[in-house]
């Protein structure tokens, strides 16, 4: 009887995430806490901030530097082998920028770069780090 209510309210659940238009079904999802920064996602941001100042440079916003403040691991799958890095970062002139960034899981043949998702801007250093998709 409980697992069929239980049943009925994710279905339930399921139906309204789609009719309000919002469906975020990731199965096998853990994110973490906050965690302070290190050198190994220091270096991520590192290099994806090109693409960082192309997609700030279209808002008209100079970036003088991209210190990672902190940050939130997503990790996907049954084995938790696809990366998504959520970060905060100081962008300089006391500007906070929130950063979804994909770190594809390495071949044999290949480490995939990493590849900017999605940036929340302007973000104060007291916001938790969250995105939508990830709720």
């Amino acid at each position: 009887m409980t697992l069929r209510v239980f049943s009925i309210i994710l279905i339930a659940t399921a139906l309204v995430g789609v009719w309000a238009g919002k469906a975020k079904v990731i199965p096998n999802i853990h994110v973490s806490k906050e965690l302070p920064p290190n050198p190994e996602v220091q270096h991520i941001l590192d290099s994806i901030k090109p693409q960082i100042e192309k997609e700030l440079r279209h808002l008209f916003i100079e970036m003088s530097k991209l210190t990672l403040l902190a940050y939130r691991e997503v990790l996907f799958g049954p084995k938790r082998e696809d990366l998504d890095i959520l970060t905060k970062a100081d962008i300089g002139m006391k500007s906070v920028i929130h950063i979804d960034v994909e770190q594809p899981e390495p071949t044999k043949h290949e480490i995939p770069p990493p590849t900017l998702l999605h940036y929340q801007y302007p973000k104060n250093v007291t916001d938790p780090i969250t995105f939508d998709r990830f709720l």
